[in-house]
């Protein structure tokens, strides 16, 4: 099954995070078989940038002084065009200045005069490798290495309930198709094969569903443009069968005091026609003459 996220129905106007697809006649297993789906191939451009709506802010504080917070431009960014913007937000507001060491790979915020900075916010903790509320006099710089590489795996879900279960926030599950690993450059294509077993569906019947994607965190995905992709739903004998056992009409509750009544008349008009019966017999065979054997 092909589809595009151009003709599916997304969730949200700016993105195709969650596409819900609607199919033009139903797939219907046959009795005993149940739908294995796989994610045959996917193409995708990265087009999630690496300062997002996700992690495009952070805070800052001197001294012990009121916390300000900044706000990046989303858009691409390399470690050296990073701390240049950085700079432009915080040096002549708050006379703190960033520099980027290329070989340890560290960013390194820099607060004048040897006051004690704090920092915090998205964007220290998830691309610069600041932990939330580091403190450091004159300067605080990344525990590790920047982290700009964007998006390192694609999961593919559907709503579709199934084997391979992922839950997610507020009790939400879904069944994951596959875990794509992100190599392509950003606004480059991103294209995917599998030839791997799929997993085993429970709905017999299936008139819609959506595919969702998300990041390695659980994340929506920020894809701004339409993917392709296309799903195979393979028939697989199981033996399971449903089964539909109708209720008795004479095991059916009266549902109202109404239903009550009309099935206490019905059933006393029953009884009285059995008794007028059985009167007639009996006077029947009481008249003179007629002998009974």
């Amino acid at each position: 099954m092909y589809l595009s996220a151009s003709a599916g129905i997304s969730s949200d106007a700016s993105y195709y995070s969650t596409v819900r697809y609607l199919l033009p006649s139903p797939l219907v297993a046959p009795p005993g078989y149940q739908f294995e789906v796989s994610l045959r191939s996917m193409s995708i451009v990265n087009s999630q940038l690496v300062v997002n709506a996700y992690n495009d802010s952070l805070w800052l504080s001197i001294n012990g002084g009121a916390t300000q917070v900044v706000t990046m431009l989303t858009g691409n960014y390399d470690a050296l065009t990073l701390s240049a913007a950085l700079n432009l937000r915080t040096a002549a507001l708050y006379g703190v200045s960033w520099s980027y060491d290329s070989t340890t790979l560290r960013m390194t915020a820099t607060c004048p005069g040897g006051g004690v900075l704090r920092l915090g916010g998205s964007l220290c903790v998830q691309l610069l490798d600041i932990p939330e509320g580091s403190i450091g006099t004159s300067s605080v710089s990344s525990a590790r290495t920047v982290r700009l590489t964007g998006v390192q795996s694609i999961l593919v879900d559907t709503d579709l309930s199934g084997q391979n279960v992922t839950l997610r926030a507020a009790g939400a599950a879904s069944t994951t198709l596959a875990r794509v690993c992100n190599d392509a450059e950003p606004l480059a294509t991103l294209h995917f094969q599998s030839a791997e077993s799929g997993n085993l569906l429970y709905e017999t019947s299936i008139y819609n569903f959506s595919v969702s994607l998300t990041d390695e965190y659980g994340r929506a995905l920020l894809v701004t443009c339409p993917y392709e992709m296309s799903l195979e739903f393979k028939p697989v004998y199981t033996g399971r069968v449903s089964f539909a056992v109708p209720r008795p009409f004479g095991l059916a509750a009266f549902s109202s005091p109404d239903t009550w009544a009309a099935g206490s008349d019905q059933a006393a008009g029953i009884r009285a026609a059995g008794s007028d019966q059985a009167a007639g017999i009996r006077a029947a065979g009481s008249e003179p003459g007629q002998t009974t054997q």
